[in-house]
């Protein structure tokens, strides 16, 4: 089964959310993160053996982007939402309420908790967001198997076969440091 997935900038869907104009469908999906090179060489550079040339690129216009994230929700919408418009209330980041992703990017960004989510909206609303509707849960979990299986996403942590354990390790050290 080929996906067709759908590219949205992050910047817009940043101002759709605001506007209540986001046209992100409620259902099941697999997403992907694409951050431009100079983000994405930031995001990594703290994770030591991450192979470069392994992250799949495109190029966006006339700029490269690098897929550095791979996503699976029940309700694409309110899951975009999350990541991309969340709050990093205090509360939100040591209870492990806080997305997945801004946890990852605040740890690797090693900001403090008070300046990360302004740091952390810079990154996202640089980077696309791409996802695709899949028929069921066992659907999207079945795909996001082969995608962490067959793929080099180094900023997931669970199910991701793709990357060293001592990458996944690194990851787990740093969001564990940061919410502390």
């Amino acid at each position: 089964m080929e996906l067709v997935f759908v590219r949205e900038s992050v910047h817009q869907l940043r101002d759709q959310f605001t506007q209540k104009t986001v046209n992100i469908p409620q259902q099941y999906g697999v997403y992907r993160w694409w951050f431009p090179i100079d983000s994405a060489k930031v995001l990594i550079a703290p994770l030591v053996g991450v192979d470069e040339s392994k992250i799949q690129k495109e190029f966006i216009g006339d700029k490269e982007y690098w897929c550095l994230y791979f996503g699976i929700s029940k309700d694409l919408r309110a899951r975009s939402k999350w990541h991309i418009a969340q709050s990093h209330t205090e509360s939100a980041i040591k209870h492990g309420f806080l997305s997945t992703l801004r946890q990852t990017l605040s740890a690797l960004l090693q900001k403090p908790m008070s300046d990360s989510q302004e740091c952390v909206n810079h990154i996202l609303d640089k980077a696309y967001w791409d996802w695709c509707v899949t028929e069921s849960e066992g659907t999207t979990k079945a795909i996001e198997k082969k995608y962490l299986s067959e793929g080099y996403y180094p900023l997931n942590i669970t199910n991701n076969k793709g990357v060293s354990r001592e990458i996944i390790h690194q990851l787990k050290k740093f969001r564990k440091e940061y919410r502390k």
